[in-house]
């Protein structure tokens, strides 16, 4: 079920190239004093609903759920994941191994938990399960976990909010928040990658900045003359944002 889930993903992603951009479009968002500032949810891949997946996958016929489309606060048709998806286990050798409660687990408050499962929000649209986190890395003192789901996936992190988005984008290039300054300091970028994929940044004069990354958790902060962000996929394709003016 799990690969047809996938299937599916990918048929809508070649179909809806047009209207949706290549990578989830993140909101830029004011950083506060202390950076405990929420990271928007991504909710900018469609999704298939269908009356049978086995029926769908034999006919090869595709029907597309406008209510889902439309609305990332509608949940996931499938429920929540019982299972990590193949291919994005594929991705990150974190998923294949066996889960340690210990430090795989989301914290137990409104940010680790209650920020997955909140109504409403992305987890609840891509089916993610918090009972299949696994911890991604820890950098500058703040821990990531990544959670997967049915439809998609979510990175958490101790107190910068989470960020969702599709299997198929988060088995090739990951996911990424932007904190954008408001206050001439740096712009803070973090996210996590597949194992296969790099991060590098680039400073307004083209010298290289400096990319601070743990197993498959990043950030890049601190450098006010901060102009990119690049992450390079397995495959060679990458995909670049760019720090505030």
């Amino acid at each position: 079920m799990d690969d047809v889930l996938d299937w599916i993903g990918a048929q809508l992603l070649r179909a809806e190239r047009e209207p949706i951009p290549h990578r989830p479009t993140l909101r830029r968002l004011r950083s506060s004093a202390r950076r405990h500032t929420r990271i928007s949810v991504v909710a900018a891949v469609l999704a298939l609903t269908v009356a049978c997946a086995a029926v769908a996958d034999a006919a090869g016929v595709l029907n597309v759920s406008a209510l889902w489309q439309q609305q990332p606060n509608v949940p996931s048709p499938y429920g929540t994941a019982t299972s990590i998806p193949r291919g994005l286990a594929s991705a990150y050798a974190i998923l294949r191994t066996p889960r340690n409660p210990t430090i795989d687990a989301l914290p137990n408050n409104p940010n680790g938990v209650g920020a997955i499962t909140v109504t409403g929000g992305g987890g609840g649209h891509y089916g993610v399960n918090p009972a299949l986190s696994r911890f991604a890395g820890t950098v500058d003192g703040e821990s990531f976990w990544l959670v997967p789901g049915n439809l998609g996936s979510c990175v958490d992190t101790t107190s910068d909010g989470s960020i969702c988005t599709s299997n198929t984008l988060m088995s090739s290039g990951g996911a990424q928040g932007l904190l954008a300054s408001t206050t001439g300091a740096a712009d803070t970028f973090l996210g996590i990658v597949p194992d296969a994929a790099t991060v590098t940044a680039t400073n307004r004069d083209g010298t290289p900045a400096p990319v601070n990354r743990s197993g498959n958790a990043y950030i890049v902060t601190g450098d006010p003359n901060l102009q990119s962000v690049t992450v390079h996929e397995a495959n060679g394709d990458k995909y670049t944002n760019d720090a505030s003016p």
